[in-house]
């Protein structure tokens, strides 16, 4: 066998190998209840980094040393911020995990890069008021959809997983109060989390609306001679359903970004709700409420924080919140 035949086998071989580390890596976040984001962002990262192991002709673990890691996460801070090559160092050490061989992670001696990081961006008042408003223009055509998911991520501090994940039977509401139970979380913590009345006002008439929407769905599945999507079922479906049944991360993302989009305010994502849920916990002035600031532990819990050094973050000021200082206001 030639020297190209031999280094295109080696290299089918390396590609066949990966792609069933990369699997077993995937289970292994599953298993961990590690979020569907998250199992993107590491498998991504592992990919770039086996990639990486094979331009430098690395193709053994035992060839692997921390000054090989070491190397890897200069390389990338050449290309991209701390933050990601943190994260991608992370990943490294969960997949060698994954690989039971906990000797090598000790052996590869992961010098974290240290950052500064930012406080989580959040809404003003005057944001969040008028992207209120727009949401609840909408409401005659979408039958409250948008503002109720606005307002249970401004209000109840959910994630992005959290929302989509809802089915029914977590969920207690009438007009003026009620209660959502979180049981997959991140790392698959489940928690209880009250709701206000801004959000059971209108979460009481979208759910009167998703009742018909199962009787569509039902009939629609009759006509089509097959049994019916068990997310769009009453009442143990979905909370929440688009066009096409279950809500899902990307349709929630196009949603929150068509409302401000239409209120004009920029950079806007759903994790921006859920940071203005916990800075009003925080500062509760700041959006105009007579109230004193939760306790950290508090928010802790309603958040779903692992770590209360997590929930601190929101502590931290942003820099239109030093100029608001500086300036008296």
């Amino acid at each position: 066998m030639d020297g190209m035949s031999q280094a295109k086998e080696t290299s089918n071989l390396m590609y066949i190998g990966n792609e069933k580390l990369l699997k077993d890596f995937q289970v292994h976040l599953e298993n961990q209840g590690a979020s569907l984001k998250t199992q993107k962002d590491y498998l991504n990262d592992v990919k770039n980094y086996l990639n990486w192991l094979w331009e430098k002709k690395v193709y053994s673990p035992d060839e692997i040393t921390f000054i090989t890691i070491n190397k890897f996460r200069d390389e990338r801070l050449e290309k991209t911020s701390p933050a990601t090559v943190n994260r991608n160092l992370t990943a490294l050490r969960k997949f060698y995990d994954c690989l039971g061989k906990p000797e090598l992670v000790s052996r590869v001696k992961l010098k974290f890069v240290e950052e500064v990081k930012p406080a989580p961006k959040s809404l003003t008042l005057e944001e969040w008021d008028l992207l209120d408003r727009v949401a609840e223009r909408q409401a005659d055509k979408d039958k409250f959809l948008s503002i109720s998911i606005l307002r249970i991520m401004r209000y109840a501090g959910l994630r992005v997983g959290e929302v989509c994940s809802l089915d029914l039977p977590d969920l207690e509401c009438n007009t003026r109060r009620g209660n959502v139970r979180i049981l997959r979380g991140k790392g698959l913590k489940a928690r209880d989390v009250p709701l206000s009345k801004e959000v059971c006002e209108v979460l009481s008439l979208y759910l009167e609306h998703r009742k018909l929407l199962a009787e569509r769905w039902e009939r629609k599945s009759l006509l089509m001679g097959k049994p019916s999507d068990e997310h769009t079922r009453w009442p143990n479906g979905r909370v929440f359903l688009s066009q096409r049944g279950g809500f899902t991360a990307n349709g929630l993302y196009r949603l929150v970004n068509h409302i401000g989009s239409l209120a004009k305010i920029k950079k806007i994502h759903p994790h921006v709700l859920r940071h203005t849920f916990a800075k009003s916990l925080v500062d509760p002035k700041r959006y105009g409420l007579r109230q004193d600031a939760a306790p950290l532990s508090a928010i802790k819990q309603l958040m779903g924080h692992a770590s209360i050094q997590t929930t601190g973050i929101y502590l931290l000021h942003s820099e239109e919140d030093l100029e608001r200082i500086i300036n008296g206001k």
